[in-house]
This record gives structure tokens, sequence and C-alpha cells, in this order.
């Protein structure tokens, strides 16, 4: 029998061929980003069974995993921080007529009046803390309301907080959808947005753009925060709110055993159920 040289270089280069089909299957998955990762927060149940540590990396690899797969992606005023990410697909773009619910402006309104002249949505602009000449800059596009979000109706340092049912109610848009709701008001948002899940305040909203803030990480371990912010996230979860961006704000940054890490969080959500 004549040996076939042909062959033989054949089943070479098929060797060869699976042997990189599979070296490059582990590479991507060893070095595939966060954003293809697809974790899913534990039960409740499970995480009250947790250990401290796991809360604490379970929480903060949550703030860095992507659930939802956004395929158009765009960034609604600042690029800086100030601006926000917005999903762009059909079934998820703000669409006229369109509200738009922003608590905690600060000093920059960027993204409130982008998405009134992009999407020709109703904006309303939420904060309390602005001094009489930052609300002179603020346009008059935008339906200005020197209120605060909270979790109970109080005033603190001549500051007037109410909750996102009365705020709803008193506007009148209890019966109108929420294309999107942002929120980053300085550690507020964990009491706020527990309230407004027991009162159903979510159900109808799109979009959920939103900073988290934890305490200073000594505090926030002797108060078991972390626990507390893992069970709200599940909530969130549950009521059908996937994650499609994330974005870390280093000016919280913290360092632990040489890890850095970051006590603020903006996390772009939207609503699949």
């Amino acid at each position: 029998m004549s040996f076939s040289w042909s062959k033989y270089w054949l089943r070479i280069f098929i060797v060869v061929m699976s042997l990189l089909s599979l070296l490059l299957v582990a590479c991507w998955i060893h070095l595939k980003p966060k954003s293809m990762a697809m974790e899913i927060l534990p039960t409740k149940e499970k995480i009250y069974s947790m250990s401290q540590n796991e809360v604490f990396t379970t929480y903060h690899n949550f703030m860095h995993t992507v659930t939802f797969h956004c395929k158009n992606i765009i960034r609604v005023g600042s690029k800086e921080d100030g601006g926000w990410d917005v999903c762009a697909d059909p079934e998820y773009i703000p669409k006229e007529p369109c509200l738009v619910y922003s608590f905690g402006i600060g000093s920059d309104s960027s993204f409130d009046l982008a998405v009134h002249k992009k999407y020709k949505c109703e904006v309303h602009s939420f904060d309390p803390t602005l001094s009489e000449a930052q609300k002179k800059k603020i346009s008059p596009l935008l339906h200005f309301h020197p209120i605060g979000l909270c979790d109970q109706e109080i005033t603190m340092m001549n500051q007037s907080y109410k909750t996102l049912y009365e705020i709803r109610r008193t506007l009148g848009h209890l019966n109108t959808k929420l294309a999107i709701l942002k929120i980053d008001i300085e550690m507020w948002e964990w009491r706020s947005l527990h309230h407004s899940i027991l009162k159903n305040m979510l159900d109808d909203v799109q979009q959920l753009l939103i900073e988290f803030h934890t305490q200073k990480f000594e505090i926030a371990w002797l108060t078991n925060q972390y626990f507390s912010s893992l069970h709200l996230l599940r909530d969130l979860y549950d009521l059908g709110f996937r994650v499609f961006s994330v974005d870390s704000n280093y000016v919280c940054v913290f360092l632990i055993n040489k890890l850095k890490l970051t006590n603020c969080y903006n996390i772009h959500f939207v609503k699949i159920t």
C-alpha cells in the first residue's frame, strides 16, 4: 500500500484547526467582557444565608454586570458625569408623547434638556438643593420642581421631600407611563425605591437610570448595608428590570486588598416585563 502524503497533511491540518478552535473558545471565555456575563442575583432566601464576604462580592460583581443586550445605546446629555445612557432599541426608545422624571440634577441639567429635545418628552426635573442662581439657569423647556425624593413626606433644612407616589399623584401622572425615571440623590435612592416598589410605582417605568451609593466601606460593612442593597436589587430584578449599561464613578473610589472599587455606580435598566 502506498503512503498518501496528501491524506497525512489533511489530517494534520484538521487536528491543528480543531486545537486552534478550542484555544480560541477558551480565550474568549476567559477574556470575554463583563457585558457578556448574564449573572443573575441570588434569591432573597439565599442572600440572607450568605456570609458578609459573599454579599460584598456579589454586590460589586452585579454592579459590573450587564444582564440585557441593548443593541443601540445612546449617550444623552454630557459625555462626562451628568450624562446617562438610554436604550434606543425600538421597543424601549421613548416615543412621543412621553413622560420623564429626573431626580437630582445639581448644576448639570444637560440630560434632562437633551431628552426633551431628542425625544420630545415632557421632562420634570426635581432638586430641592439648588440655589436661586442655579434655578435661573434651568431651561424653561423643563418643568422644574424644588422637591426631593424620599420614602416619606418630610421637610429638612427648609427642603421639601415627597414620595414618588405623592409626586405622581400631585402632578396627575398616576396613570401615565414613565418612559424614563432617572435618580441621582446621594444615598436616598435605597429608601425611595423600597417605598416606590411597595406602592407599585415602578410597574410602568420603561427605563430606570440610577446612581447607586453605599456608605464608606467600614460603615456599610458594620451596618449590613450590602444585605439590604442586594435585597432591593433582587426586587428590581423580580419586577423585570435588567441592566443594559453600567458605569463606575471613581469619584467615590476606595481600595480593599489593593483592589480599586467604588461606592458609586451608574446603572441603567430597561423593564422587559
